[in-house]
């Protein structure tokens, strides 16, 4: 059995990912007069340049497979810690106010 590579897994690692974007961005090259033109350097279409339709290839199969999910709060515990910051901050300022 051999590897399985995606469209747009310019470093055969099995995912689409930063790495191949990094990868594509750094040989971008539209007109096709520079040496990267190979599949590992981001020409995903194989017409000699790496240029938006490559991109287009590695944005549709785009996958950042092992980043893991970024935890993002929910709307109420994001308010409840706002008040909480608010709060102390408040009680902060005005025992201040009283000591002078």
């Amino acid at each position: 059995s051999g590897a399985t590579f995606s469209q747009g897994d310019g470093d055969g690692d099995g995912d689409v990912d930063l790495s191949d974007y990094n990868t594509l961005t750094t040989n971008f090259d539209p007109s096709g007069n520079g040496l990267y033109t190979l599949w590992q350097h981001g020409n995903f279409d194989g017409d000699s340049d790496v240029d938006l339709a490559d991109y287009n290839v590695l944005a549709s199969n785009f996958s950042p497979a092992g980043y893991g999910a970024a935890a993002v709060p929910e709307p109420a515990a994001a308010l409840l810690a706002l008040l909480g910051m608010l709060l102390s901050l408040s009680g902060r300022f005005s025992i201040h106010r009283y000591c002078r």
